[in-house]
């Protein structure tokens, strides 16, 4: 069941992530690389910046139900360090990969913006 569970939430992600590059409007790498934005009515960028970070996290909560996982494995005080830290950088680097197709799909944001 674990791996069925696995190969199902690697492909769903593969599935979003294809779907939404290659039928989203596109935005430039310099949109997503080099412009800044801050509408958050703070001045100070770098703390714009550094509250920015909380929006990728979204993706460590899995590692809960790793946890739950764990509880049934042989050697689960060796092993469980281990899974927990593989789950987190699996989730770090899809939260991170997610965050990228979903700026490079921004289409003309402008006008999103403009639309509220």
């Amino acid at each position: 069941m674990n791996v069925f569970g696995a190969v199902w939430v690697v492909g769903g992600g593969l599935a979003w992530a294809i779907s939404f590059l290659v039928l989203a409007p596109k935005s430039s790498s310099g949109f997503v690389f080099k412009l800044f934005l801050n509408n958050s009515g703070y001045g100070s960028k770098r703390w714009v910046f550094i509250m920015s970070f909380y929006t990728p996290i979204f993706g460590l909560p899995g590692t809960d139900g790793v946890l739950h996982l764990v509880e049934e494995m042989e050697d689960a005080s060796r092993q469980a360090p281990r899974v927990v830290v593989w789950s987190m950088v699996f989730s770090s680097l899809t939260s991170w990969a997610s965050v990228l197709v979903m700026m490079f799909c921004a289409g003309n944001w402008e006008t999103y913006m403009d639309s509220v």
